[in-house]
Order: structure tokens, then sequence, then C-alpha cells
């Protein structure tokens, strides 16, 4: 009984496929006689396989009915449904074939844009004649425009309007009736808008590593990239590429590159329909230039900072540490390098305001290298920074920032090529990004020399061999998740025969963490006001001068590299008191009470900078002047080499950058404690203590960032030409004060790339007080500290001097997005990361509170022009219009909301 079940299912299976292929070849057949193309070529051959169908067409439906009245366990009539004969099967195995031998294979090309004719290459196989083979453009007979041609026909025809087309390719089997067609469908581009620009230029040349761009009048729609459209060809020959669409850019990227030496142009539809072209040329084949890159070589520290160097460490909050190796150098050198590893060590990623420095075998052309933060975002820029944590709100979004090249000479004399970048914004703790160097950047003056990868980097780009170093392997290990990245996931995908060089950066997870500070403020306010030792008093143009010192907490270990700390609970204690020379000077001629205002000056500086002429509308306005002299002048001397090499020194023998910045922001709250005891019988009753101000210049306004969130005393603030981000202002202003040339004169076999990335690295240990971390504290985190009973931050005028070489325009626009102040118009440099606010702005923070950038241009302020100031670190320190912005915005706050207005036009003047 089974087995006649299982017989009875086996058959009626059999004849269930048996009958689906007969339909399927009947499907077949009815196709091919409504195929479109002309029809008296194919309906023959349809109607002679609809005839050998319907001989069999009783068996098949026959089979049909007894599988399915099998599968039911019905009778179906008693006999064996017979499969479809042998010819049937033939017939089913020779169908595919009937037109070996006569395939076709057609290629569109780009139109000439003069004749206004599209080129189609049809090659042909097999042995039919290429005389008989008829064409058809979309039904309509087009065979006399095509002439024998390469391996096959050569045609030209009147560009097709926008839209699908077929090409229909008839090649006769017997005579002429009966024949195999093969159909070429094809896109035939809508029109893009007007062109308004181009990169490259119309006649240029190029290098062949080079993207094509096309700047358009209007968003581009994607039928206007459908076949030729923004297509390549070089030589007369179309070249693989991929055409990426962004509003109204188009991005071309040859694939894998154009090939050398050519005259190539793309093509696309104009607005008025007919072709048009950007015509270029490429330039010949010559020896890439290189972006250096080898960790087998142990004296090649750049480029920095990267992955590579992160090595396992369960210790460490994500499993790994970051662990420099370098040299071995001579002595002091080697000191000197072990000192900036150990700074390095322990944390589990790189600085969120790490500076980035790459070396290259040739200067790198500024015309391909994107400087500023706006061109740095610009998804075709050839230098690339990405977020490439899934888990970041800017994933795969570029990352502004700016970039200077540097030309440098080693010991041995040779020049040495590199480019700083800057982030223009702080990095994300824990986030990990994507550096790309791309090979459309090229030597300068040399579009022939595209920068390519180094050796080393071709071996870590090649599969695995079989004993290669382990450098390579490490290397590969790091470099292939963001090799990855940037094929897939960038808006403009960068693949990776585009890339000279690509580095991974993690972030250190660690969170900055203000606790040091807000307890230093407890301990002053509870403690008594300090009091000024007045050791000399003058007279100096009617005003009363005194100088002396003030004992305030010191709170540094020796090697001043470590707080000091009560045992009991681990906050700072101070162990000392330290003398800190102060300049007071009191206006004689103003009425008292005197409002106050804390100078605090530049590094190098002193307070005697209170007597200079740059403060003297301050105290013509009757604001009584008062400044300490910061601690890494008074320990170090008033000189950047000095102050330089001091702290050189111990990193050098303790590994680490003194805590310089957090005792000067020690010093700065006990004299703010000092002046709020003032202001009563026998402690100076000329002046307000209610009435207190902070003006800091440069060095001073960096110390603003981690003064001001401890100090709601304050009335408000005017911080000019400052910034957070120690080191990098380092690296920015190196050449001002010549900190390079004195480096390499005390470490003769220090070559520049070291140097560079040594200062560097450094930003990760400075990391502990550099005050760009306190900024968020002053609006955006407000601080709790106890006994504090005034909660109302200060007002702050934030002021920028545009092109300034001492001070980095990044880190000063970077420091003001930290304290989240807009950027008040008129703008001179726009970031893209800040609100944007007209001026007057008033109480724009809260009730009471008022806060901005705003930003002189030493050619567009009246006062610098007039007496040929035009740095911009200087200018906006001494032009009569910030000094009347700084005495209206000191005013306003005084009686109740501080207000920033626009003092370069006359509407705005105060």
């Amino acid at each position: 009984m089974v087995r006649r079940v299982l017989a009875t299912s086996y058959r009626a299976a059999r004849r269930i496929v048996v009958a689906t292929v007969g339909v399927t070849v009947l499907a077949i057949g009815l196709a091919l006689t409504v195929l479109p193309g002309p029809a008296f070529v194919v309906i023959p051959l349809g109607l002679a396989i609809l005839g050998i169908e319907f001989a069999f067409a009783r068996r098949w439906l026959r089979a049909l009915k007894s599988g399915a009245n099998s599968v039911l366990g019905r009778n179906g009539g008693g006999g064996r449904a017979s499969p479809p004969g042998s010819s049937l099967v033939l017939l089913w195995l020779l169908l595919p074939l009937l037109g070996a031998g006569c395939g076709a294979q057609v290629e569109i090309g780009l139109p000439d844009g003069r004749a206004g004719e599209l080129r189609l290459d049809v090659e042909l196989t097999g042995s039919a004649s290429l005389a008989a083979t008829r064409l058809f453009l979309d039904g309509e007979d087009v065979s006399d425009r095509f002439v024998p041609g390469g391996p096959g026909l050569v045609g030209f025809l009147p560009v097709p309007p926008p839209g699908p087309h077929r090409l229909a390719v008839f090649r006769p089997l017997f005579g002429s009736a009966i024949g195999w067609t093969h159909l070429a469908h094809f896109e035939s581009p809508a029109a893009a808008p007007e062109l308004l620009a181009s990169h490259p230029g119309a006649g240029a040349t190029v290098p062949s590593s080079a993207w094509i761009e096309l700047v358009l009048a209007a968003p581009v729609a994607p039928a206007a990239a459908a076949g030729w459209g923004f297509e390549v060809e070089c030589g007369g020959t179309r070249v693989a590429s991929r055409t990426h669409i962004l509003g109204s850019r188009v991005i071309v990227n040859p694939t894998p590159a154009l090939p050398p030496g050519r005259s190539c142009r793309v093509g696309w539809r104009a607005p008025e329909g007919h072709v048009a072209e950007l015509p270029f040329s490429s330039a010949p084949l010559e020896p890439s230039a290189t972006a250096r890159y080898d960790r087998s070589d142990p004296y090649q520290a750049a480029p920095f900072p990267d992955d590579y160097w992160l090595v396992p460490d369960a210790a460490a909050p994500s499993g790994r540490r970051v662990a420099l190796e370098l040299g071995p150098y001579a002595e002091p050198l080697q000191s000197a390098l072990v000192g900036v590893s150990r700074a390095l060590g322990g944390r589990d990623g790189f600085s969120p305001v790490q500076p980035f420095v790459l070396t290259f075998s040739e200067a790198v052309d500024t015309s391909a290298l994107p400087v500023d933060e706006a061109s740095s975002r610009d998804p075709a820029a050839a230098l690339a920074l990405f977020d490439m944590d899934p888990a970041s709100p800017q994933y795969a979004q570029p990352v502004g920032f700016t970039a200077r090249t540097r030309r440098d000479v080693a010991p041995d004399g040779t020049a040495e090529h590199s480019v700083l970048l800057f982030p223009a914004e702080e990095l994300r703790e824990g986030g990990r990004y994507a550096l790309a160097v791309t090979r459309r950047l090229h030597a300068a003056g040399r579009a022939d020399r595209p920068f390519g990868p180094s050796p080393f980097l071709r071996a870590v780009l090649s599969d695995p061999i079989a004993g290669e170093p382990p450098e390579v392997a490490r290397a590969r290990e790091r470099m292939a998740p963001v090799y990855r990245f940037l094929a897939e996931v960038p808006e403009l995908p960068i693949p990776p025969e585009d890339l000279a060089l690509a580095l991974s950066v993690s972030i250190r997870s660690e969170r900055f963490d203000p606790s040091d500070w807000v307890s230093v403020k407890e301990q002053l306010l509870a403690a008594d006001p300090p009091r000024l030792e007045v050791s000399g008093e003058t007279v100096e143009d009617g005003d009363r001068v005194l100088r002396g010192v003030l004992r305030l907490p010191s709170y540094l270990t020796a090697d001043l590299i470590e707080l000091t700390r009560d045992p009991r609970d681990g906050t700072p204690s101070a162990e000392a008191d330290d003398a800190v020379p102060f300049v007071f000077r009191i206006p004689g001629h103003a009425q008292q009470p005197l409002p106050i205002v804390i100078y605090q000056h530049a590094s190098p500086g002193s307070p005697e900078e209170i007597n200079a002429a740059a403060n003297r509308f301050l105290l013509d306005a009757g604001y009584a002047l008062i400044g300490i002299e910061d601690f890494a002048n008074r320990r170090f001397g008033a000189n950047f080499t000095t102050l330089t090499l001091g702290i050189l020194l111990r990193i050098a023998s303790a590994g680490h950058v003194p805590l310089a910045q957090f005792q000067t922001h020690a010093d700065l709250l006990g004299l703010l404690r000092t002046i709020e005891g003032m202001g009563v019988p026998g402690n100076f009753p000329e002046i307000d203590s209610s009435r207190i101000f902070y003006r800091g210049i440069s060095f001073g306004a960096h110390h603003a960032l981690g003064f001001l969130p401890l100090a709601p005393e304050l009335t408000a603030a005017v911080a000019v030409v400052g910034g957070g981000r120690f080191f990098e202002n380092t690296l920015h202003g190196i050449d001002v004060f010549g900190t390079l040339a004195g480096l390499q004169a005390v470490l003769p076999e220090a070559t520049p790339s070291l140097l560079l990335v040594g200062f560097a690295a450094l930003q990760n240990d400075a990391d502990r007080d550099d005050p760009q971390y306190l900024a968020r504290h002053l609006y955006r985190e407000p601080l709790a500290v106890a006994g504090q009973d005034d909660l109302e931050p200060p007002s702050l005028l934030w002021i920028e001097g545009v092109g300034d070489r001492v001070v980095s325009n990044t880190a000063t626009r970077a420091a003001a997005a930290e304290l989240g102040l807009p950027q008040v118009a008129p703008l001179e440099a726009p970031s893209s990361f800040q609100e944007r606010v007209a001026a007057p702005v008033r109480e724009n923070l809260g009730p009471g509170v008022t806060g901005g950038h705003f930003q002189y241009r030493p050619l567009s302020t009246p006062s610098c022009i007039a007496w040929l100031q035009f740095e911009g670190h200087f200018c906006p320190q001494l032009a009569q219009e910030a000094a009347a912005q700084t005495l209206h915005f000191f005013a306003t706050a005084a009686a109740g909301a501080a207000e920033i207005v626009n003092p370069l036009s006359e509407e705005g003047a105060p």
C-alpha cells in the first residue's frame, strides 16, 4: 500500500514538472511573437515554435490534469499520461542556442558637442554577414548610418531626446526572414542646469588622480546623469567613472584614474538640449610624490596622531592605551622623547583638541589643499576628516579644520614638508575619526605629481604574506576599518585607489574633571579675603600706582607637575603660600567709589602692562586697574624661549607638562577674593567691590576660560585675542617666537617633523589643565560651588583678530563655541558651528546676561588702518573701535544688562 502511494506521488510530481516545462516553452513562443522590434523578423520564429507547441498541447494538458488528480487522490481517467516526446525535449534544449554565434554588444559613446551626434559601437560575434545586419533605433531603421569598423559596426546618430531608448540589432539566420534580434536599451540624459563653474577649468591640465567638479545654476536631477550624462572620454575612449550629485554640484570620479597624457572631456545635456562639454587634459605619467608613512622606521614620527600607537591594556577604559615608540636617539633628545612618551602613557586615546601633523616628500600645492573650515567641510575636499563612530550624532559627517603648510630644514640640510591640521571643533570624547589624504593632492606647481601611498603603505594594503614585518601586519589591522569606511559610508565615497593615506584616530574616553578648580574656589570662599602687601607707591600722570605682592595659596608640588592634596579626601591642599607680584593703578581724577578691572597680561608678559597706552582708555573712563603676574612668567621668566625650555625640562625629567595654568587660575580666584574684601575703611575704600570687571589680553584671554566659570562675582568681562588649546597655539605661533629654531639649537639631532609631532603629542598631557575644557561651564554647564551666593555668570565679550599669527583663529572660535557664544555680525570669517546674531545684542543668554563673539579684521578697522597695524593679534588690542565697544559693554553691564554693539558702523558705534 505504501509503495503504491509513493509511486503514485512520484508520477504525479513528474507530470506536474513536465507540464510546467511545457507552459514555459509556450510562454517563450508567445513572447517572441509580441517582442518589441522588427515584427517581420520575430513573428516567423514565434509561429514556428507555437506550431510545435500546439502539437503537444493535449499531452501537456493531460499531464497537468493527471498530476493534479493524483495529488488530490482522484482517478484521472485510468490511462498513464505520456510525457512530451523527445522532439519537444530537443527543441527545449536547442532553444537557447538559436542565437548562438549571432551575439551583439553595443557600446554608447559620448556625443560630439559640435556635430550633435552620438557614436554607437556594435561588436558582433559569429559568421553572419555584416552587410545583412539591420539596426533599428526605437523601431526606425537606421542601418544606413552604420559602417564596418572595429570588431563590428560603427554608427553616428542624432542625439536622441531624453529618456529610454532601444537599439535592435537583427542578424539573419536563414535568408532574410528568420534571424536573431539583440536588443540594447540605453538612456539619454535630461537637460542639466546652466554651468556656473568647474574644476578643472576648460583646457586645464590635471593629475590623473583628479576628480572633475561641475557647479551648476540649480539642483541637478538624477535623470541628467543617465546614460552618457556627465561621462568622461579621453583620447576618444570612454573612461569608467562614478558620478555623484550633491545638490547643484556634480562630482565625477574617474575609476581608477584618468589615462595619463590624454585630451579628455566630460559631456552632458545643456539646458537648451544640445550637448555641452568640458575639455581638459590629463598630465603625463610621472612618478608620484609620497604621503610619508613608515612605521618600520623608528625615526619617522609623523603622521600623528595614529591608532597604530594604541596597544591593548585591560586597565584602560577602552581596553587600549597610547604607547609612542620612537628612537633610539642620543641624549638629551632621547630623554625628551621618553618624557613625551610618558606624557602620553595611560591615555586610552588622543586629545579632543589634538593637532595633526602630516609629512610629505614634497611641498603640497595649496590650491588643492582645504586650508579653512568651510573648504574642509566640503564633501569633495582633497584632505578630509570624518566622524566614523556609528554611535555619534555626526556619524559620517566631515569635521571642519584649518590646515597650514610648512617647509623646515632638517639637521642634514634637507627640506621637510609638512601640513599641520587643527580641528575646528572639539572632537568627541570616546569617538573615532578617519583622516583621508587623497591622491587629488599634488606637489606644489606640479599637477603631474599627485601624492601616492608610501612603499610601506603599499605593503600594508596588499594581501598578507609569510614573513612580513610585524609593523605591516599591525598597521593593516588598524587601517582596514578606515579604508572600508571611506569607501562605503561618506556622502561622497573615497575608494582605496583614490587614497594616498588614511588613518584611524581614537579620542580618549576620560572626561575632563573640574572638581579641583571647584575645590580651590570653595576653600577661598571659606577663608578671609587675602590683602595686598604694598611695597611701593608712586604718582604717575595724576594716578596712584601701587606695587607689591599678594600672598596666595600654592597648590603645586616641588616639580610643578602635580597638585599637593589632602590625604583625607584628595582635594587640592596648599602647603605653602606664593608671593604673587601685582600692579594696582587708581585714577586720581575719577569719582569714587571706583569700579575696578582685573587686567591679565599676555605670556610672556607682566602686570606692568597696566601702565601701557593700550589701557589708558579704561583709566580715563574712571576704572581702577589691577593685575598679577601669572605663574609661568614669574617661575620661568618673561621670555618665550625660557618659558618653552622650562616646560620641556619638566617633560624630560618628569614626563608631564607643569600645571602652570591651574595655578594661575587659582591665583586669579584669589585676586578676585581680595577685591571682594576692598571698599571698606582701611582696605581701599575708594574701590566699589560690587562692580568688578575683567579684561584679558592674549594669554590673559586664554586664562579667562578657566577663571570666569568660577567667578560669578564679576559683572562683565572682555577677552581679547585668546583661545584655549595650549599646544595648538604653540604650533600656530612657532615661527613668531622662533620656538623651532631655539629647540633645534638645544636638540641638534631633532628633525623639524619630530619636534612638530612632539608639540602635538604634548597636548594630550596639557589636557589636564587646559582651560578649553572649563569653558563649557560658564554658561552651558554651570558648576555647583559650596558657599557661592552669586549664581549669575558675568556677561562676556569674546574678541577675535582675524589673521592672528600668534593665537590660532581656530582656537579662538573653538573656545567661543565651547563657551556657547554666538557670532555677532558683521562676520569677517563665519564659522559653521556657531549661532549668528546681529548687533546690538543684549541679554541673549538670560536675564541680565549677554554674550557674543566679535571679530576685527585689520583691513576693515579704520584705526588699525590709520596706525598701519595689520597684524590680527594686535589690532583689536589697540583699536579705538574695540576700546569704545569695551567701555559701552562695561557701562551697560553696570547699569543692569551688558550690550554688544558694532563699533564699525555709524549706527552701532557707542
